[in-house]
This record gives C-alpha cells, sequence and structure tokens, in this order.
C-alpha cells in the first residue's frame, strides 16, 4: 500500500514539475 501512495506522490510532484516551470512560475 506505502509503494502505492508513495507512487501517486511522486507522480504529482512529476506532474506539477512539468507543468509549472520551477525557475519562472510559468507554465
Amino acid at each position: 500500500m506505502k509503494k502505492i501512495v508513495l507512487a501517486v506522490v511522486a507522480t504529482a510532484v512529476l506532474v506539477s514539475a512539468c507543468t509549472t516551470d520551477p525557475y519562472t512560475g510559468e507554465q
């Protein structure tokens, strides 16, 4: 179960990082 939660969290982080530039804040 924990692996699934970690996978979901990791995916959410990756998606957020891909959709928003961490340096400029622009999409």
